[in-house]
């Protein structure tokens, strides 16, 4: 019965490993080839008109795109109307405050003049990159994570990697356009499979709605996601407006060098999030216990090894993928890879808050994390550079690490001892 159950998690583990490793090959393959291609001035121009998007997304859905990923995956234990009626909100209350501000970068972009198409480009990628996302965590939630990881993120990074290799552009804004239409793709891919999941769950009748409960959580899960996403771009936010474009390139091309640390915990949210939303449903604490500590378990196998040929071998790894001329960023590669380390290993706990529906957890803490940092970032960027930023970055991830292990053990624990002692009762 064990192994039955376990073979399809299996073979889903498998194909998402496949999909993050292909997207996170594409990803660094797509700033390696730009970080080639372009100057450093030119290629930070790059970096920022395709970080600066991501940023705006994580803050313009307004923490929906979470509260998608856990309702959606509740979808069987939900009455229909009302699940037809979180699809409709679920759409129309995260791509308004998108629109608004592409909106407000076009009108920006005939403001500055001497960078007017590099803005406008910005504007055209948020927009589309957000529905991007909404489908993404549709289809994670639907049981199909390969495919939307594929579809979402190798489709749109291995297009401009590709486009850029046999027709590379003359300046940045002619790559973000390739960058735009790899997005337009990954849509035409998602809308159709999201449709034909959903329709068997989409019944006749007036949708039901809970839109305030829906925003009160979607807002908490924006505390949390967007201090969480300005403390992954304090790059885009600080380094790009204090320091020279060479010092915000060489970050991150530091950065980009740890992303193959996130590829574990990448393969295992989309794989364990719906389960581990509906254990808690049904208050199975013993299946929690044993889905945290496998998915911790998995991280750290995966990771630990990784890191520690990052840290021996620096100047090589930055050679090889950017270049000579990039190797001196292994002064901050260390920082960047503990911290990655400490991101890694904390996903699977973070997670579990937001699918046991404590977003307010989430939030503050991320608030609290943020306003501790920010200051070390903003007042150190002058006189140290990346290396502030790679220092805030490594504080952040290691205090959340410990706040989201210890409060989910925590209650793990306590929960177990209290449903044990309701028993003898």
């Amino acid at each position: 019965m064990m192994l039955a159950r376990m073979l399809p998690r299996a073979l889903t583990l498998f194909k998402t490993a496949f999909s993050v490793a292909s997207a996170r090959f594409f990803s660094i393959a797509l700033f390696a080839l730009s970080a080639r291609h372009f100057s450093q001035h030119e290629n930070g121009v790059f970096i920022y008109a395709i970080t600066l998007p991501q940023l705006l997304i994580q803050l313009g859905t307004i923490g929906w795109l979470n509260v998608i990923r856990r309702e959606i995956a509740r979808r069987s234990e939900m009455p229909a109307n009302l699940f037809k009626g979180f699809v409709l909100r679920s759409i129309q209350i995260p791509l308004l405050p998108v629109l608004a501000i592409g909106v407000g970068l076009v009108l920006f972009s005939f403001l500055k003049s001497d960078d007017q198409s590099l803005f406008l480009c910005a504007a055209a990628i948020t927009v589309v990159y957000a529905v991007v996302a909404i489908l993404r965590e549709y289809l994670i939630a639907l049981g199909t994570p390969a495919f939307s990881i594929v579809a979402s993120e190798t489709i749109p990074f291995g297009f401009a990697s590709i486009c850029i290799w046999f027709f590379p552009p003359a300046h940045a804004t002619g790559a973000a356009l390739l960058f735009l239409l790899g997005l337009l793709v990954s849509c035409g891919l998602q809308i159709p499979v999201a449709m034909r999941a959903l329709k068997p769950y989409i019944k006749q009748g007036r949708p039901e709605y809970r839109t305030r409960s829906w925003i009160r959580a979607g807002g908490f899960s924006l505390l949390g996601f967007g201090g969480r996403t300005v403390l992954d771009r304090l790059d885009t936010i600080v380094l790009a407006t204090l320091a020279p474009a060479v010092q915000f390139a060489h970050y991150n091309s530091a950065q980009r060098a740890t992303v193959l640390l996130m590829v574990a915990p990448m393969v295992l949210l989309p794989v364990f999030s719906p389960h581990v939303s509906k254990a808690f449903l049904l208050n199975d604490i013993p299946l929690l216990r044993r889905e945290m500590l496998l998915q911790t378990a998995i991280v750290a196998t995966c990771v630990l090894p990784l890191a520690s040929i990052l840290i021996l071998y620096p100047d090589a790894v930055m050679g090889f993928l950017f270049g000579e001329k990039y190797t001196t960023s292994n002064q901050i590669l260390g920082l960047i890879v503990f911290s990655q380390v400490m991101f890694a290993l904390s996903l699977p706990w973070s997670n579990l808050t937001l699918m046991s529906d404590k977003e307010s957890t989430y939030g503050y803490a991320h608030i609290l994390v943020l306003l501790l940092v920010f200051p070390i970032a903003l007042g150190m960027v002058q006189a140290w550079g990346a290396y502030a930023i790679a220092l805030a970055s490594l504080v952040a991830n290691t205090v959340l690490f410990s706040v989201f292990f210890g409060l989910g053990m925590y209650d793990l624990m306590v929960d177990e001892g209290d449903a044990y002692k309701g028993a003898c009762l």
